[in-house]
């Protein structure tokens, strides 16, 4: 349960399994255009009757596709955006909004994803369905503007007022900019024109005064990103480097300090970014913890903003006040476009880093809940130590916060507290399961993690996985059988799948024997294919194959005899397979006589039956 719930009346769910009706036919109910119409604008309303929002997301491979489906293909989807939006611009209350990946993982939503993720920007499987989602959008955020505007709070009333710049992306319909009535210009310059109307609309007089919340126009202009609007607040003598006094919480998430650089940064208004780096803004001055634009262009996947930001003299080494550097947050925060995030990374390990930089990023990662199996796998392939123990930055303030909740762990057990509790020794694969991120982990094991190694408390991955309600392909690996984690982590490691054949070969046979020692006949048991990386193919035959040789084990037998060795060798191989598996089958070996000594082969000692093969094929 989320504390704060009422415990002392009856608990109501509204649980949503139907989708929206679409239009298949002519028929009543669900097929009727007005019933669907009804349906999506009632979104909104039944959103804003709940206290408690849960996204059920658990970590299933989709059955033809072998796809992982998890939160972050839940967010990829317009209409469960639409879901996440009208908690946040509820006019009600706003409801807790709880992620479920297991019994043993509900979190609260990173708050700041639905910015990130505008619903217009979404994947709707009829594209006319955004249009319809558009209205309640723009419904939505109409509403919100006119709550806070009878409940007198002109700050967040300004802040969405540019914030729908945001949430409206992707959509055709127009920005609602005449919420303030009167407006009377007689400015015949564009540029002057949209100044005055946006002062006017704000309610503010000035093109440099600061409100009662300590945020001036530029400020509030940035969150709009419109090039031209903040150009001509530039004119007018504001200050291109200025930041908001006070933090804002309810729609923005943005820390006393931010200068307005870092928000168009956050929100990834690109042209607005160009006009403020044109006009000298500074990309290294940090917020209130010293976090710059450089450390959220990293830690959002913003590459073409950090390109712009590189160029103007912003560091990827400046350390903020928890000593995180940009780069030790380049694999993300929060849910990100995975294909964006690997471009991020790949650019700034272009030039060079060393391993303690991608080890370190790819434990924030993890942490911080970034870590896409494309992700992990840029990460490792840029030199990432894939079982390397935690190495977050030290930093006093980090170190008492993981003290406090490691000792808090006895009484109170949450995913943060058993992280803080476990974390030190432990490795990405360790990690990755206490922080649910089980596509990072699948990743991991396909890159070869090992299962059994212990942190500081004794623990190893595979105690942390039985303590917890691990995925199913999760569980599989630690009972040895790692197929479906290889084939769902193939599809993210570039050099693996330039060199293909040669991986498959290598997982199959997990590097047990060396080519030299891989004689003997072969038999076909049974052939099988699945479809992977877009238009390829994996056909995997299932032979065996006799005999592969021990060796260690053979030349402890011949006493180091080379000759002896070599005829032991040669005589196993005289017989076909199924002969050699009749005569094995009973567990006795084969003789070698030689040279007046007697040698007995015994299988799974001197030589073994071989393991699976796989073959490309597009």
């Amino acid at each position: 349960m989320v504390a704060g719930l009422p415990r002392s009346r009856p608990l109501f769910i509204w649980y949503d399994y139907f989708s929206c009706p679409q239009q298949e036919g002519t028929g009543h109910g669900g097929n009727d255009p007005s019933n669907q119409e009804l349906a999506i604008h009632s979104i909104p309303a039944y959103i804003e009757m709940c206290c408690c929002v849960v996204i059920l997301c658990p970590p299933i491979i989709h059955r033809e596709s072998q796809e992982l489906l998890n939160k972050s293909s839940w967010s990829t989807r317009g209409w469960c955006r639409l879901e996440r939006l009208a908690v946040h611009l509820s006019t009600v209350h706003t409801a807790f909004l709880v992620e479920v990946q297991c019994a043993e993982h509900q979190n609260h939503t990173v708050p700041f994803e639905f910015l990130r993720e505008p619903v217009g920007l979404g994947k709707f499987t009829i594209p006319s369905d955004r249009e319809r989602v558009a209205v309640v959008v723009h419904s939505m955020v109409l509403q919100k503007l006119h709550f806070y505007l009878r409940r007198g709070d002109l700050h967040n009333f300004r802040v969405l007022l540019n914030l729908q710049h945001v949430h409206l992306r992707g959509f055709s319909t127009g920005y609602i900019d005449d919420v303030v009535p009167g407006f009377d210009s007689t400015q015949e310059d564009p540029s002057d024109f949209f100044l005055e109307k946006f002062l006017h609309q704000h309610g503010l007089h000035s093109p440099v005064e600061r409100d009662e919340a300590g945020w001036t126009p530029l400020c509030y202009a940035a969150l709009g990103g419109n090039p031209l609007l903040i150009v001509a607040l530039l004119e007018q003598r504001a200050n291109v480097n200025d930041r908001i006094g006070q933090a804002s919480q309810e729609q923005v998430f943005m820390s006393a300090g931010a200068s307005a650089l870092i928000m168009c940064v956050c929100l990834n208004h690109i042209d607005a970014i160009q006009v403020l780096l044109e006009h000298r803004a500074n990309p290294n001055q940090g917020d209130a913890t010293g976090t710059t634009a450089v450390h959220f262009a990293c830690s959002g996947a913003n590459v073409e903003a950090l390109g712009l930001l590189c160029a103007a003299g912003g560091s990827t080494l400046l350390r903020n006040k928890l000593n995180f550097t940009p780069v030790t947050l380049m694999g993300g925060v929060g849910t990100n476009d995975a294909g964006l995030q690997v471009r991020l990374i790949e650019e700034l390990c272009a030039g060079g880093l060393s391993q303690k930089d991608t080890t370190a990023a790819l434990h924030c990662s993890i942490l911080f809940g970034g870590a896409s199996g494309a992700v992990v796998a840029a990460l490792l392939e840029a030199g990432a130590d894939v079982d390397g123990p935690v190495c977050l930055p030290k930093s006093a303030m980090l170190q008492m916060m993981m003290a406090y909740m490691s000792l808090r762990h006895s009484w109170r057990k949450t995913a943060f507290s058993q992280y803080a509790y476990q974390h030190q020794g432990a490795t990405p694969l360790m990690c990755s399961i206490m922080c649910g991120a089980y596509e990072a982990a699948a990743a991991l094991i396909a890159a070869g993690a090992r299962l059994q190694i212990r942190n500081h408390r004794g623990s190893s991955a595979m105690d942390l996985a039985k303590d917890t309600q691990v995925p199913d392909f999760l569980a599989n690996a630690f009972r040895g059988s790692p197929v479906e984690c290889e084939l769902m982590a193939l599809r993210h490691f570039k050099t693996i799948s330039e060199q293909k054949r040669d991986y498959i070969h290598k997982l199959l046979r997990r590097d047990l024997w060396d080519s030299s020692v891989m004689q003997g006949h072969e038999v076909v048991i049974n052939q099988d294919s699945f479809p992977i990386l877009d238009d390829d193919e994996l056909v995997v035959t299932i032979t065996v194959r006799g005999a592969f040789f021990n060796e260690a084990a053979l030349k402890e037998l011949t006493q180091k005899d080379a000759t002896a060795e070599r005829i032991c060798k040669e005589y196993l191989q005289t017989f076909d397979l199924p002969k050699l598996h009749k005569i094995c089958s009973n567990g006795s070996g084969v003789k070698v006589s030689f040279n007046g000594k007697t040698f007995e082969l015994k299988p799974q000692k001197h030589f073994v039956f071989g393991p699976a093969e796989a073959t490309w094929k597009k």
